[in-house]
C-alpha cells in the first residue's frame, strides 16, 4: 500500500469490520485534506458499503439531520424511500424520481408521524459521513446529534450501519462533546504527508499549468516547508496560476522576472503569512537583505523565505498582487513582454546558435569578439560564449581563430573580478550540475576554475557575516554550528577558521563578560572530547598565540568583571593547549 497513512487505513477497515460501543471520529489540522481522505482515497481501499457524505453546515435541529439524511441517502435509490413510504404510511407513488424531488421529501417528512420517520430511518445502511460538526453554533445539538447517530448504530437492525464523524483538531475548532467516551469508540489522527497532498486532483489539476522547472520547485518548496494544508496551497496556486495562464495565452510574451524566481516570492509570501505568521504589512515592506540576514529572530529556513520574497527583482506592486491589494491587470506590464528579434550578440550565446538563419562569419566574429570582451559581457555571457565557440569549431560548424587559445582565454578569466563571478552563478543559479559544465575538456576546466572561485568568494562573504555577527551580538547569542558553513568541523577550530586575531581582539575590545564566559564554556567543552585533535588541526599555535595575548592583559589590568572573565578564559585556553 504505497501510502503514509497505511496504517490508519488499516486501523480504519478493521474499525468498520467489527461491532463496537460507539462511533468513529477523525481529527487533523485545519485544511490538511481530511475530508478528501475519507471521500476520495479511503473507499478505494474499502468497497463493502456506500459511502454518504454530509455537511452539517446550517442545520438548526435534530430534525433537520434527519430530513438531511433522507436527502443525502434516499435520493441516491428513490424507489427504495417509495416502497418504503407506501408499506410503512400507505402514501401513493411519487411523482418524481430525481434530486429536485427533495423538496416534496422533506415536506413529507415533515408530515408523517414520528413513529413512520424513525422506521425510515431505521432502514439506513452504509457510512455516513459527518463534516462540519464544529459549525454547529448549539453545542447541545451537538451532542444531541451524535447520541442519535449513537442509538442507530447499536441498534442491532443495523449492522450495515455506520458513522464516522471529521473534526478538526480540539486546539484549533474548541470543540467539547458532551459524554465523549460513551459516544465515541475510537478516535483516529490524520497527518499526510506533503507528498499526498501534493497528489490531491484539485492541486495536480492546478500544477498541469506549469511549466516542468516550476512545478518541480513547487513541489520541493512543499516538501522542504512540510506544508500539509490545502488551503495555503490553494491560496499559492490560485494566486500564481492566473500568470502562468496569461502567458500561455498569449505565446509572443516573454517574462521579465523568471518564472522560477516569482513562484518562489509567492510561495514564501505565504508560508511567511500563515504558517509563521508575519503580518502582512510587515511582508508587504521593503527588507534590505543585510538585514535579513543578520536578523537573531528568524531561523535559517525563515530567512530562506524572506530572501526569496524581497529577490531584488520583485517589486513592490508585485507583492501587492500577492495581497490581493492589486490585480492582476496592474502588473501585467511589470511581468511581461513582448520578445524582440535576437540580435546576433544574444544568438552567440543562446543554446543552438547553429539553428538560426543567420551570416556565419558575422556569427564566427561576435563569438571571438565575446570571447576576447572586445564586446562588453558578463561572466555568464562569455563563458557560454567559449562554450558555443568550442562545440561549433569542433564539429565543424565553424573555423577556429588562431586567437583563441587555452593559455589566452584563461587570461581573459581572470580578468573577471571575484564578485564578478560569484553574482553570475548567483543570478543564473549556476552549480556543478549546470550545463556549462558539461562541455569540452577546455569550458569544464575553465568552468571548474570559476565555481572553486564562486565557492571561495561565497565562503569569504559567509566569513564576513559571521565576523559582523560575532562583533555586533557577541558570541553569547552565536550559533557555533554555523562555522561549519566555512569548515566541516569549523565548530572544532575557531580561532583557524575565523583568525586568531580577530578572535582576540573580539575578546579585548568587543565583547561582554557574558561573551567571554560562553566562548570560554564552548572552548571547554570542545576539549573535553578525548580525540579532539583529529578535528582541531592547526589550532595548537592559535591557542598559544590567544594565550600570550590574555597573558598580556592579565598583567596590564587590575581585577575587575571583564578581568576575571578573561582570566577564566585564559585558564581554558592553556588546558586546550596541553590536549593538543
Amino acid at each position: 500500500m504505497k501510502y503514509s497513512n497505511s496504517n490508519l487505513i488499516i486501523k480504519i477497515i478493521h474499525l468498520l469490520s467489527q461491532k463496537r460501543d460507539g462511533l468513529i471520529l477523525l481529527d487533523g489540522s485545519w485544511g490538511t485534506g481530511k475530508t478528501h481522505f475519507i471521500r476520495k482515497k479511503f473507499p478505494k481501499y474499502y468497497d463493502k458499503n456506500i459511502f454518504y457524505y454530509i455537511s452539517l453546515l446550517g442545520i438548526k435541529s435534530l430534525s433537520d439531520f434527519k430530513a438531511k439524511i433522507i436527502d443525502c441517502y434516499y435520493l441516491q435509490d428513490i424507489q427504495t424511500f417509495k416502497s418504503g413510504l407506501e408499506s410503512l404510511s400507505g402514501i401513493g407513488s411519487i411523482a418524481s424520481g430525481s434530486p429536485a424531488s427533495a423538496n416534496i421529501i422533506n415536506s413529507m417528512f415533515n408530515s408523517i408521524g414520528a413513529s413512520v420517520r424513525e422506521n425510515i430511518l431505521s432502514k439506513l445502511d452504509g457510512i455516513f459521513i459527518l463534516d462540519d460538526i464544529e459549525r454547529i453554533s448549539e453545542k447541545s445539538l451537538v451532542s444531541e446529534i451524535l447520541t442519535y447517530c449513537h442509538s442507530l448504530y447499536m441498534s442491532e437492525m443495523n449492522s450495515n450501519l455506520d458513522f464516522i464523524i471529521i473534526t478538526n483538531t480540539s486546539t484549533e475548532s474548541g470543540l467539547k462533546i458532551e459524554h465523549k467516551e460513551k459516544l465515541i469508540a475510537e478516535t483516529l489522527h490524520y497527518n499526510p504527508h506533503p507528498e499526498e497532498i501534493l497528489d490531491i486532483d484539485i492541486i495536480n489539476g492546478k500544477l498541469s499549468q506549469f511549466p516542468q522547472e516550476d512545478k518541480i520547485l513547487f513541489e520541493d518548496i512543499v516538501k522542504n516547508n512540510n506544508i500539509v494544508n490545502i488551503r495555503i496551497l490553494m491560496r499559492i496556486l490560485d494566486t500564481v496560476t492566473p500568470l502562468y495562464e496569461y502567458v500561455k495565452s498569449y505565446p509572443h510574451l516573454s517574462w521579465r522576472i523568471p518564472s522560477t524566481i516569482l513562484l518562489n516570492s509567492i510561495c514564501s509570501f505565504f508560508i511567511l503569512l500563515f504558517l509563521h505568521n508575519h503580518s502582512l504589512e510587515d511582508l508587504l515592506k521593503d527588507k534590505d537583505p543585510t538585514f535579513l540576514l543578520n536578523t537573531e529572530k528568524s531561523s535559517d529556513s525563515e530567512r530562506v523565505l524572506w530572501l526569496a520574497l524581497n529577490n531584488y527583482k520583485i517589486k513592490p506592486e508585485i507583492k501587492r498582487y500577492y495581497s490581493g491589494q492589486a490585480s492582476l491587470n496592474d502588473i501585467l506590464d511589470v511581468l511581461f513582454y513582448e520578445a524582440k528579434r535576437l540580435t546576433m550578440r544574444e544568438i552567440a550565446i543562446s543554446a543552438r546558435p547553429e539553428l538560426h538563419e543567420i551570416n556565419e562569419k558575422e556569427l564566427s566574429n561576435t563569438l571571438v569578439d565575446l570571447i576576447c570582451r572586445k564586446i562588453d559581457c558578463n561572466f555568464y555571457e562569455w563563458i557560454k560564449a567559449f562554450q558555443n565557440y568550442e562545440y561549433l569549431t569542433t564539429h565543424k560548424y565553424l573555423p577556429k581563430s588562431p586567437i583563441i587559445t587555452l593559455k589566452f582565454v584563461t587570461s581573459i578569466l581572470n580578468g573577471f573580478t571575484d564578485n564578478e563571478v560569484a553574482e553570475c552563478f548567483e543570478l543564473y543559479s549556476l552549480d556543478r550540475k549546470n550545463s556549462l559544465n558539461s562541455g569540452f575538456e577546455d569550458s569544464k576546466l575553465l568552468y571548474s576554475i570559476s565555481f572553486y572561485r564562486y565557492e571561495s568568494t561565497i565562503k569569504m562573504r559567509e566569513l564576513n557575516t559571521i565576523k559582523l555577527q560575532l562583533e555586533l551580538n557577541g558570541w553569547a547569542s552565536f550559533n557555533a554550528n554555523q562555522l561549519t558553513t566555512l569548515d566541516p568541523f569549523g565548530n572544532y577550530k575557531p580561532l583557524e577558521v575565523l583568525g586568531v586575531s580577530f578572535v582576540t581582539k573580539c575578546v579585548l575590545k568587543n565583547w561582554a563578560v557574558n561573551d567571554i564566559e560562553q566562548f570560554s564554556s564552548f572552548l571547554r567543552s570542545n576539549y573535553q572530547i578525548s580525540n579532539i585533535k583529529q578535528f582541531a588541526t592547526n589550532e595548537k599555535n592559535k591557542l598559544i598565540y590567544l594565550s600570550q595575548k590574555l597573558d598580556i592583559f592579565c598583567l596590564s589590568y587590575k581585577e575587575s568583571f571583564k578581568f576575571g572573565a578573561i582570566y577564566d578564559l585564559n585558564r581554558t585556553v592553556k588546558i586546550a593547549i596541553n590536549k593538543l
